[in-house]
């Protein structure tokens, strides 16, 4: 049972058509030989395309995602591209941006760490243009439609949003982690509150700088930059303080802030490496247990001397 929306199923499916055509045995359970490993880590180079085609700079050279994607074996970068693609078009062709955002979403689920700004950023944008609510509307929903109607199901919404898995998994660098080590949060609050408190602090961290940005965008201040930071600051929201948040989730955060580019000040400059390097250190226990010591440091120092 995939836990992912529909998008990563046909993702995985349309790979699976390819590898039993390159390699029919390969359909085995279990199956493993070097030639698909090679197939298999090549079509994440592949998919890579849709991610670091909205990068710059040295910023390609990000260890997080790196490390993830080709380490832990994911593909991250197929969300994490087509969110950035939608800020990088909303300014000149809106329906795309929210097409594009709507296959993000139904790709990973964490992409909705972006969506309270990406939301503020349409409804601004609706609210000085109404004549576009309808458009962009009829995008999001046929598009919804398309995906869904092959699996519609409760089992599969429901696949999507584990709640049975807890607060947090294994060693994530977010506010419930600190909360269960210093006060045993999750072993004395009842999953019902944990789930109300984590919606609230969310809710608190992510929307104040969203709506900001909704009232600019509704007076005509559009920029890419704007949008990225605040979806920064959303997906940042949402790593520190909601439900069921793995450690791969800071990649989320990242994401936005290398797709910058050229830095307006020393302090952007710095935060932004600094940013990339503290979370790939959030990281270390997931990638050590995956034996990935020397591509780890390996990789840090080459994003350093960049």
């Amino acid at each position: 049972g995939l836990d992912y929306p529909p998008v990563m199923a046909y993702i995985e499916w349309l790979l699976g058509v390819v590898s039993r055509a390159y390699e029919p045995a390969s359909m085995a359970r279990g199956y493993e030989t070097l030639s698909h490993r090679r197939f298999m880590r090549g079509s994440v180079l592949l998919l890579d395309l849709i991610f670091i085609s909205a990068l710059k700079d040295e910023a390609l050279f990000a260890p997080a995602l790196i490390l993830v994607d080709h380490g832990h074996f994911q593909y991250n970068c197929v969300p994490l591209g087509l969110t950035l693609w939608c800020a990088k078009t909303f300014d000149t062709r809106p329906a795309l941006a929210a097409f594009l955002f709507t296959l993000a979403v139904n790709s990973k689920q964490t992409a909705l760490y972006f969506a309270p700004a990406v939301f503020c950023e349409f409804f601004g944008y609706c609210c000085r243009r109404p004549s576009e609510f309808l458009r962009l509307g009829v995008v999001v929903v046929a598009t919804l439609g398309v995906i869904w109607a092959p699996v519609a199901g409760a089992d599969a919404l429901a696949r999507c949003f584990p709640f049975e898995r807890g607060l947090f998994q294994d060693k994530v660098a977010n506010f419930w982690y600190l909360a269960q080590v210093v006060f045993r949060a999750r072993d004395t609050l009842p999953q019902n509150v944990v789930i109300k408190l984590a919606t609230l602090l969310t809710a608190v961290a992510a929307f104040p700088v969203s709506i900001v940005r909704g009232r600019r965008v509704f007076k005509g201040a559009t920029d890419t930059r704007g949008f990225l930071v605040s979806m920064h600051v959303s997906a940042l929201a949402f790593f520190l303080f909601s439900y069921h948040v793995h450690e791969k989730g800071i990649l989320v955060p990242l994401a936005p802030l290398l797709a910058l580019g050229s830095p307006r000040s020393t302090f952007e400059r710095v935060y932004v490496a600094a940013f990339g390097l503290v979370a790939t250190f959030t990281l270390a226990p997931l990638l050590f247990y995956e034996g990935l010591q020397v591509p780890y440091f390996a990789c840090i120092a080459i994003f350093v001397l960049l």
